[in-house]
């Protein structure tokens, strides 16, 4: 199965958005990017929520959906652990962004 879900930090509100196909629904999956990763290892995984926002039929359809909703305008929201915009595949179209809220910057430590 693939679907689009957003993991919500319970301390600081804070989230991120991402894609992910996999077989068992509750794998326990938070996301693979780099502050959500950071924020999971300092704030403990028990204190991240993952809801499912959308199902998609195929990897392509997934991935599609995930560069519309993980778009530069996403990525500029201080709140959202997303560093790039999404879709899988990179190209000249794929947004970066560096600086975050003052919250989100004590990761990078």
């Amino acid at each position: 199965m693939h679907f689009i879900y957003k993991v919500t930090n319970l301390i600081t509100n804070h989230y991120y958005i991402g894609a992910h196909s996999t077989k068992y629904i509750n794998d326990g999956y938070l996301g693979s990017g780099f502050l959500i990763k950071r924020a999971i290892a300092f704030y403990g995984e028990e204190n991240f929520n993952r809801e499912i926002l959308h199902f998609c039929k195929t990897r392509k359809e997934l991935f599609v959906l995930e560069r519309k909703i993980v778009n530069f305008k996403l990525i500029k929201d201080p709140d959202c652990y997303n560093l790039q915009t999404g879709g899988k595949r990179r190209s000249k179209n794929t947004r970066k962004v560096r600086v975050k809220s003052k919250s989100c910057v004590e990761l990078y430590k």
